[in-house]
C-alpha cells in the first residue's frame, strides 16, 4: 500500500474535521517554537543550573523543535486530507518523526534520573554525573533508539512501507497492521511504559527519602529542645558563680563537671531519639562556650 493510495481514505475522513486538526497543529507549532526558542536562549545563561543538567534540557528543546518542524509539514495535508509531498517524503518524514519522538521521551527519562541523583546523592553528584558522561549517555541512548527502530522496520513485514499517511495529515507507522502489531507493542513498551515505570519508581524513592529526612529533622529539633531545656538552669547557675567571684580554676572545674553531665544527659536523650551523640554533644559544648564568652 503506497502513501498516495492510503492518503485518500475518503471514507475514513468522513468523521474527521480537518480544519480543527490543522488549527491544533498550528497552535502546537507556535507554542513549541516560541517556548523552545526561549529555552535555548535562557538555559545556557543560567548560572544556578549545573552544566550537566543543561545538556539534557538543551537536547530536549532541540528534539521538540525537530518535532515542530515535522508538524509544519503536516499542516497542509491535514487540511486537504491528502499527502502532497510524495511517497518517499512520507517514508522519510514518518521515520524521522518516530525517531525524534523516541529521542524526546528518552531525554525526559535521563533528565529525571539526573534530578534523582542530585536529590539522593547531592555530595557525590559532581563526581557521579560529569559533563562528558552526560553527553556520552545521551548519544548512546539516541544511537540505541535508532538501532532498535531499524530492527523494527526490518522485521515489520513491510519494512518502511509500514510508514503510511494517517488521519490528521500525519505520516506515521501503522500500528494497526496485524503484521506490525507485536513490534508496535514492543515499541510502545520501551518508549513509554518502561520509561513511565522508571520515572514513577524514582519519584517514589524521592518521596520516601524526603519523608525520612523530615522525620529525622523533627526528632533532632525535639532532642535539641530537650537539651537546651536541661542546660539553661545549669548554665545560669554556673554563670551566677562567676558573678559571685569564683576563681577561674573553680569556674573551669564547674564547667568541666557541667560538660560531663551534659554528655551523659545527651547520651540518654539521643539514644531514645536515634540521633548522633557526638554531634549534639558538640552543639551543647558550643552553647556552653558561648555563655563563657559572654
Amino acid at each position: 500500500m503506497s502513501a498516495t493510495e492510503s492518503a485518500a481514505g475518503t471514507e475514513s475522513w468522513d468523521h474527521i474535521h480537518p480544519i480543527p486538526a490543522a488549527w491544533f497543529l498550528v497552535v502546537c507549532t507556535v507554542l513549541s517554537i516560541s517556548c523552545n526558542t526561549i529555552n535555548l536562549t535562557v538555559i545556557p545563561r543560567l548560572n544556578d543550573l549545573a552544566d550537566t543538567s543543561k545538556v539534557f534540557y538543551i537536547a530536549l528543546a532541540i528534539f521538540d523543535l525537530m518535532v515542530t518542524f515535522i508538524h509544519i509539514l503536516m499542516i497542509k495535508p491535514s487540511i486537504s486530507g491528502y499527502w502532497i509531498y510524495g511517497e518517499l517524503a512520507c517514508k522519510a518524514i514518518g521515520t524521522c518523526a518516530g525517531f525524534v519522538l523516541a529521542f524526546s521521551s528518552a531525554t525526559v527519562t535521563l533528565l529525571n534520573i539526573d534530578r534523582f541523583i542530585l536529590i539522593i546523592r547531592p555530595l557525590r553528584y559532581p563526581s557521579i554525573v560529569t559533563l562528558r558522561r552526560c553527553v556520552a549517555v545521551l548519544v548512546a541512548t539516541c544511537c540505541s533508539m535508532v538501532i532498535i527502530g531499524l530492527l523494527e522496520f526490518e522485521f515489520a513485514g513491510h519494512s518502511f512501507d509500514i510508514v503510511r499517511f494517517r488521519e490528521f495529515g500525519v505520516c506515521i507507522m501503522d500500528s494497526t497492521d496485524k503484521d506490525f502489531l507485536p513490534i508496535a507493542i514492543f515499541n510502545y513498551t520501551i518508549s513509554f511504559w518502561a520509561q513511565a515505570v522508571i520515572i514513577t519508581v524514582l519519584y517514589l524513592i524521592v518521596i520516601r527519602t524526603a519523608w525520612k529526612h523530615t522525620n529525622d529533622m523533627a526528632r533532632r529539633e525535639e532532642a535539641v529542645f530537650q537539651i537546651r531545656k536541661f542546660y539553661n538552669p545549669m548554665l545560669e547557675e554556673a554563670f551566677a558563680h562567676y558573678e559571685e567571684g569564683v576563681s577561674s580554676r573553680q569556674g573551669a572545674d564547674l564547667f568541666n563537671d557541667a560538660l560531663f553531665k551534659a554528655k551523659t544527659k545527651c547520651t540518654h536523650i539521643l539514644v531514645r531519639k536515634l540521633l548522633y551523640v557526638d554531634d549534639i554533644a558538640l552543639a551543647a559544648h558550643t552553647q556552653m562556650r558561648s555563655y563563657i564568652m559572654v
